[in-house]
This record gives C-alpha cells, sequence and structure tokens, in this order.
C-alpha cells in the first residue's frame, strides 16, 4: 500500500461541528486508520461553537488538528473543504482536492430557491445567494487552482467532468443494530440546523397544522425546542442514532442539500423518511417518501402513521427494506473509492507535469 501524507483543511473551525465539519473528522480518521499520515488544520472563522477543541481532538483520534490563522503544509495532497477565495489562505505545496460540501456552490438549487423567496430565506442568505450568482465566473476561475474536485451527489457544471469525483457519503452501517421498538406515541423527528434552507419553518408549520387538525403526534427536534416540538439538546452520534430508532418517521424538508445525510442515518436505523424530491435526495435511490409543500408533508405523514397502525407488518417490512437498501452506502464499500481518489489525483498531477 501506499502511504501518502494528507493534509485534510477546513476554512472554518470544526468545533461548529456542522455535516462537513463531521465528514472531514471520519474521513481524517479512516484516512489515518488505513496507515496515511494525516493531519487535520482549520481557520479560526465560523459560527458559534458546539463541541470545544478538546473534543475534536478526541473525535480524532491520533490525528493532530492544528486551529490557526496561518495554515502551511508541506503534505503530498490536500484536501480542502472548498470555500471560494478563502482557501488560498491554507498554503500547500502538494495536488490540492477541493471538497465541494456548500449547497451555495450549486446555483440551480440554493441560489434560484432563495432568490424566489428572499422573505423566508432571510437576509443573511439572501445577500450569500445573490453574492454566489455574480461571484460564479470569479469562482470558476478560483478553481482552476485545484487538480480534483469531490462532490457527493449532484452536477456540478463550474468543474471539468473528466476532474470531478462523484463520490456520496457513506455510513456505517454495521454501527447501529436495527431495534424494532417504537413507543407507543407515533414521534416525529426533525435532525437537522434550524435554518430556513433545511425546512425548519415547514416542518415548524407542518406540527402546527396537525396540532389544529387533532393529532396528538409527539414532536421533536435536535437542539433547542419551539412551542409544542420539544428540543433534545446537543446529541452526540450514539445519543442521535437512538432518537432516530425512536422515532417513527424522520421529516428532511431540506430544499437545498449536496447530499443529505440525514437520510442515510434514518435509514439505517429503520426509520422511514419524508423528504424534498430534490435532485441530490432523488438520487439516493431508497424507499422515503417526497413531499413539496407542507400539506404534501401533513398528507405523508398520515400516510405513514396509519400504516404504522392498521398495518404494522406492512410498517416492519417498510423499516427493513429501509436498512436493506442503504448497505450501499456503507463505508467499507465506499471509503475504499474515496481513498484511491488521492492517489489517483496525485498520478493525473504527476502525468500533467
Amino acid at each position: 500500500m501506499i502511504v501518502l501524507k494528507i493534509a485534510v483543511c477546513s476554512p472554518i473551525s470544526l468545533t461548529n461541528f456542522s455535516g462537513a465539519a463531521k465528514f472531514l473528522i471520519d474521513a481524517a480518521r479512516l484516512l489515518a486508520r488505513h496507515g496515511h499520515d494525516v493531519t487535520v488544520y482549520a481557520l479560526p472563522l465560523g459560527p458559534n461553537s458546539t463541541i470545544s477543541l478538546s473534543k475534536v481532538q478526541d473525535l480524532l483520534s491520533v490525528v493532530p488538528y492544528y486551529e490557526t490563522k496561518n495554515i502551511q503544509t508541506n503534505a503530498d495532497i490536500a484536501y480542502i473543504n472548498y470555500a471560494p477565495f478563502i482557501w488560498r489562505r491554507m498554503k500547500t505545496k502538494g495536488a490540492r482536492i477541493a471538497g465541494l460540501h456548500t449547497h451555495l456552490l450549486l446555483p440551480h438549487q440554493h441560489i434560484s430557491e432563495t432568490l424566489l423567496h428572499p422573505l423566508e430565506a432571510g437576509y443573511e442568505w439572501y445577500v450569500k445567494a445573490l453574492s454566489f450568482a455574480f461571484l460564479m465566473p470569479l469562482i470558476k476561475t478560483d478553481l482552476m487552482s485545484f487538480d480534483a474536485a469531490h462532490i457527493p451527489l449532484g452536477n456540478f457544471s463550474l468543474w471539468d467532468q473528466s476532474k470531478l469525483y462523484k463520490i456520496p457519503l457513506w455510513i456505517d452501517v454495521s454501527r447501529i443494530a436495527p431495534d424494532g421498538q417504537k413507543p407507543d406515541k407515533f414521534t416525529v423527528l426533525f435532525a437537522g440546523r434550524k435554518t430556513w434552507e433545511k425546512g425548519w419553518l415547514t416542518f415548524c408549520e407542518v406540527s402546527l397544522k396537525l396540532k389544529r387538525m387533532g393529532y396528538d403526534f409527539r414532536f421533536l427536534c435536535t437542539g433547542e425546542g419551539h412551542g409544542d416540538i420539544r428540543g433534545l439538546g446537543f446529541l452526540s452520534e450514539d445519543e442521535l442514532f437512538n432518537a432516530y430508532q425512536h422515532s417513527h418517521v424522520v421529516i428532511y424538508p431540506s430544499i437545498a442539500d449536496v447530499f443529505g445525510l440525514v437520510i442515510l442515518e434514518a435509514a439505517t436505523c429503520s426509520v422511514p423518511v419524508v423528504t424534498t424530491p430534490i435532485e441530490v435526495h432523488v438520487s439516493q435511490r431508497l424507499p422515503v417518501l417526497y413531499a413539496r409543500s407542507p400539506c404534501d408533508f401533513v398528507k405523508a405523514i398520515l400516510h405513514t402513521h396509519s400504516i404504522w397502525k392498521e398495518h404494522p407488518d406492512k410498517y416492519r417490512a417498510w423499516c427493513k427494506s429501509l436498512r436493506t437498501s442503504v448497505e450501499k452506502y456503507d463505508v467499507n464499500r465506499i471509503f475504499p473509492i474515496f481513498e484511491k481518489m488521492f492517489k489517483d489525483t496525485l498520478d493525473g498531477r504527476n502525468v500533467r507535469i
């Protein structure tokens, strides 16, 4: 096996523990476990911290983590969570792979939706989307400094398709044992950031509609609650998986994604999912339900409730099919492809040199 010196770089602190941060931590840990010399770097930027620096290091295990304004590395290859222009503060001498983990880089998804719904999106996201729309030509030029790009799913027109790696995110299916025990009260879970593009406002509207219709369902969310929606606070991975397993349906109304790991997590825990029919969700090809509007989500939840209550065998079969279908995203199938991307990128760079 060829041992590589790999730098995993983030434009924001991993203490924010976003979906991208979780992926970088897991990827670095697995690359190190496979014998590579891995170091993780991050700029001390970003939103409020969710976890501490010591917790980030604990999660990375033996992989060193440096959070500094001056990132310099002589690694053979760097995997950089791409943020336009900001990444240039990370001085790397080897080959570079741009990790495309923000939906803001997918204008046909996020930008169009935001510009069409400025009041719902809010000032911050509207400005971001508008900025990205105007900066796309410059971003295309900025990306020319990379040797390859990685996107989990979807289409990315700004990049040379011959050097674009479409490798989905993975999940360790064996880590989560199926649990058929559900509470007696029908439970609906929202797991994700409480932002417009992740569908938080839709979930709040759906819960309110069902309450007004007289349904006594339990509504849960990660983080802080709101109204009749009970918040579960910050959850570790094990606690999150436990929350999935003790829910009857997971609602994921995200209108912009580069993948949608929540869907995989819920499916691995054998929990039905209702999500939006955007390209990356449909491309996962899992037996989930799709909804566009709050009314559609209400109908899908009531449909799931009906199956659970009146046809328990059918509900259990659905849950089992989710678990079986998600195995194609198991870490043992996907990670070797991700690891090979590093060697292939280096080989390609050497050929061009």
